[in-house]
């Protein structure tokens, strides 16, 4: 998958968790809610989306160090980064594997 490219408007699908990264973090960095949103199979409210995306700035450091050497599980079907706390600013970045193949279900906030 060629991460530069713009999304189309369905559910995001991803080969590997380092591809997946890439593609949340390059949204972020080029502040592009709306693709990152639409690649979500659940896509946020408009209201939470800036609080989101000031939680994922915020975060993206410690998501490379924590989680871009790592792949999702073989042996699971839902896969997240990030939980309740301070230390994950509250956001929550959920993985499904439908078919085979994991895709970005929700991008949320528990607080």
């Amino acid at each position: 998958m060629d991460v530069d490219a713009k999304y189309t408007g369905a559910p995001q699908n991803f080969p590997n968790l380092k591809i997946a990264i890439d593609f949340i973090l390059k949204c972020v960095n080029d502040n592009d809610a709306k693709t990152l949103t639409r690649a979500c199979k659940i896509q946020p409210e408009e209201l939470f989306i800036p609080r989101i995306f000031k939680s994922l700035n915020e975060i993206k450091t410690q998501i490379v160090e924590e989680y871009l050497d790592k792949d999702f599980p073989a042996d699971s079907d839902r896969f997240s980064i990030g939980a309740c706390g301070l230390k994950w600013r509250f956001l929550h970045i959920d993985f499904e594997k439908i078919e085979e193949e994991w895709y970005l279900r929700e991008i949320w906030i528990c607080r």
